[in-house]
């Protein structure tokens, strides 16, 4: 019987064969925390970008209320295409009122998804100031607004009050050029003083200052009234003024010192 060989009997497949070894399974443990988080993030950027980068909340509405000029409507118009929910109203006043110095309040509302509400409330005029050829418009407040040329009047179509500057101060479109007791009583002399004289107002002026307001008559002379001082008891002191020595006023009464009335 034919021996084997040894080099065959310690080659053999069987002496080399290494012995199967048992792994144990790695179980991968995910942390319900961590997977919410992940989920939570994934969301949270969605919304963003929804909110952000979509065209879902662009502007494609305005409604407008109230009148504007061309330039207001132009940056009106350069809305379209913002982001509605990330927009900010906060420096549109301050534009608008720079574009329209007749502007006196701005209200701006949005509505979801697409659509902007710009409501505009316009100043009243109550005084024309005429400064050299131009004339400007004068609110309740004394703010300054709408430049232009000719006669100036109100939204019915009357003649306004018209105050002449004859020292031309300096007037800036949007800003209090004077005190709204100022505006109060030049309407209250326009109003009152052809019902309490037998004359008629051929124009108001203003002095050096606003502190004093000039009426000028249709009989040639001048009554110089206080604007700090109640209007009231300047037009008592006229009026005794006038019944008394109305033949002898030639040129003025003044009524700017207080329990005094000086004529000439």
């Amino acid at each position: 019987m034919p021996q084997p060989n040894w080099r065959e009997r310690y080659r053999h497949p069987k002496i080399y064969r290494a012995t199967p070894t048992y792994v144990q399974p790695v179980k991968i443990r995910l942390d319900p925390k961590l997977i919410g988080m992940s989920v939570g993030l994934i969301l949270f950027s969605g919304l963003i970008w929804l909110i952000l980068f979509s065209k879902l909340f662009m502007i494609q509405q305005i409604d407008i209320v109230g009148t504007v000029t061309p330039e207001v409507q132009t940056e009106i118009t350069n809305l379209y295409g913002k982001n509605l929910l990330t927009y900010s109203s906060g420096g549109m006043e301050r534009r608008l009122k720079e574009a329209q110095s007749s502007i006196r309040e701005v209200q701006v509302y949005k509505g979801l998804p697409r659509t902007l509400r710009i409501e505009i409330a316009v100043r009243t005029p109550i005084l024309a100031w005429r400064s050299g050829d131009t004339t400007y418009l004068l609110d309740e407040q004394g703010i300054a607004f709408q430049a232009g040329v000719g006669v100036a009047v109100d939204e019915q179509g009357k003649s306004l009050i018209t105050v002449v500057d004859n020292f031309r101060q300096p007037i800036v479109l949007g800003k209090q050029l004077v005190r709204r007791q100022f505006i109060t009583m030049a309407a209250e002399l326009s109003r009152t003083f052809p019902v309490q004289f037998p004359l008629i107002i051929d124009r108001l002026e203003v002095g050096q200052t606003t502190f004093e307001l000039v009426v000028v008559t249709n009989a040639g002379w001048k009554a110089y009234f206080d604007t700090t001082r109640d209007l009231e008891p300047q037009l008592e002191s006229l009026k005794k003024i006038f019944e008394n020595f109305h033949d002898a006023i030639k040129e003025y009464v003044d009524l700017r010192i207080v329990g005094r009335a000086y004529y000439k």
